[in-house]
């Protein structure tokens, strides 16, 4: 994993953890998405598995992210220390947005 990470030579650290922070947001809408169809009418029992199965995604990818972000200021130092910053709460945020909405089912 370390490795790997000083490896990239196609993007840089934050700009490989800036594309997982998409994803995250992308999961974290999908399950809002379905979240709110089965509130508003929908199929309940037949998006609650995919709910939590992209809200597990999500907790998978947070903690997938912390650790990138840890290794990026251990290597690069403080440049960057506000927009880890930013990350890290965005990453806490979305987290608890997949937990609300699995917990509609």
């Amino acid at each position: 994993m370390v490795m790997s990470f000083f490896r990239r030579s196609d993007d840089s650290g934050i700009d490989h953890i800036e594309s997982q922070v998409q994803r995250m947001v992308t999961d974290a809408r999908h399950t809002f998405d379905l979240a709110m169809n089965a509130v508003t009418g929908g199929s309940v029992a037949s998006v609650a598995d995919e709910v939590r199965r992209t809200d597990r995604q999500i907790n998978v990818t947070e903690m997938e992210i912390r650790r990138e972000l840890v290794i990026h200021f251990s290597v690069h130092g403080g440049g960057d220390a506000t927009e880890m910053l930013v990350f890290m709460n965005m990453i806490k945020d979305l987290e608890r947005i997949g937990d609300y909405n699995k917990n509609v089912f």
